[in-house]
């Protein structure tokens, strides 16, 4: 993992992107044609403000690159590093692509900061930043006076959530396949979702990385289809809460460090093959083999269990102790409720919710 503290910025471009409108195709660039004064108060900003992005764990990925063809995010930083043409015109190469990558219109524009940068390691390395500009307010004591004034076109603020970044740099990965063997990559989107896909704008469509190679996004991708595909395939809501508990104990407290993804399908639905067929078609096809367990992205929703009802009513609580403290029993007479309430030894709370329980939020 490369520290950017211990780094040299040597050059720094910024071209501006703009939010795509109703007639365009993409959003649009406009080029600056100078690299920055390097000042090092704005270095050491960005220093701050890259580094401190990289480290939040949640937001943060290391990935490989899977494309590496010619008009690639990769094959610029290629030449970049190794000072194949104009640093300037790769920049613009980047910017632009970055703008045909912005299909959709709420995807807001900024600046799009291009870093060429050797670490103390004398390891190379390509940053692009984009900067998304938002409004603040500024205080002033003038005279005696305080003046509250309206910034307009802040970028780079503390808050992480207005920007996202990716970085190439160079590392020696001997067991891996080019360009992965000579080079690293970093993502970083504090409001990256790895459920939606349209989120891969910036990532895939722009950078060029494999999702699907980092272990956190693979576990959270995996766990959201498998609990999906329980809820659509067994009708039974008691045994769909159930195999959706289990598969909460798979990732909270399972020992083993792999998930096996042909394993959880014959543990989970060994008693029926149609299932099992289903399984193997629409999960293991985009999970053929054992992959690293990493829950860094599961692990705000494994510490709460929620169980969902119709109209958007839901019962949740602690993990821990949920399944001691709540029963979910389907009413199906009206001797069953007469017995449930003969049998209740007191000290408990019987709610009555029209509707079966889902296994997750419908």
């Amino acid at each position: 993992m490369i520290n950017i503290t211990q780094t040299n910025f040597l050059k720094i471009v910024v071209h501006t992107i703009f939010k795509k409108q109703r007639d365009q195709q993409h959003s649009i660039c406009e080029f600056e044609n100078e690299t920055l004064d390097l000042e090092a108060r704005i270095v050491e900003l960005l220093k701050k403000r890259i580094n401190n992005a990289i480290g939040i764990e949640s937001k943060s990925f290391q990935l490989k690159i899977s494309d590496f063809n010619e008009d690639s995010f990769f094959r610029y930083v290629d030449d970049i590093i190794k000072n194949n043409g104009d640093f300037i015109s790769h920049s613009k190469g980047i910017a632009q692509r970055l703008a045909k990558s912005q299909k959709r219109s709420n995807i807001p524009g900024g600046y799009i900061f291009i870093i060429k940068g050797k670490s103390f390691n004398e390891e190379n390395f390509v940053i692009a930043l984009k900067a998304e500009v938002h409004n603040a307010l500024s205080l002033k004591h003038t005279n005696g006076k305080v003046d509250i004034q309206f910034v307009e076109d802040i970028f780079l603020s503390p808050s992480t959530k207005f920007y996202k970044l990716g970085i190439i740099y160079e590392e020696n990965n001997a067991n891996e396949s080019f360009p992965n063997n000579l080079y690293s990559s970093l993502l970083f989107d504090n409001q990256f979702n790895p459920t939606l896909n349209p989120a891969e704008f910036f990532s895939k469509d722009f950078l060029g990385l494999d999702l699907n190679s980092n272990d956190k996004i693979l576990t959270r991708r995996f766990y959201d289809q498998v609990n999906d595909f329980i809820y659509d395939q067994i009708e039974n809501p008691i045994e769909r809460i159930e195999l959706t508990s289990l598969m909460r104990n798979t990732m909270k407290y399972d020992v083993s460090d792999i998930i096996d993804p042909e394993s959880i399908r014959d543990r989970f639905f060994s008693r029926n093959d149609d299932i099992k067929q289903n399984f193997s078609t629409q999960i293991l096809i985009d999970y053929p083999r054992p992959f690293v367990k990493n829950t860094t992205l599961l692990d705000f929703s494994l510490k709460t269990k929620k169980v969902f009802f119709p109209n958007k009513v839901r019962i949740e609580g602690p993990e821990d102790t949920f399944d001691r403290n709540v029963q979910v029993i389907p009413i199906i007479s009206e001797e069953a409720l007469n017995e449930l309430l003969r049998t209740n030894s007191g000290g408990n709370s019987l709610i009555l919710v029209k509707g079966e329980p889902y296994g997750r939020e419908a």
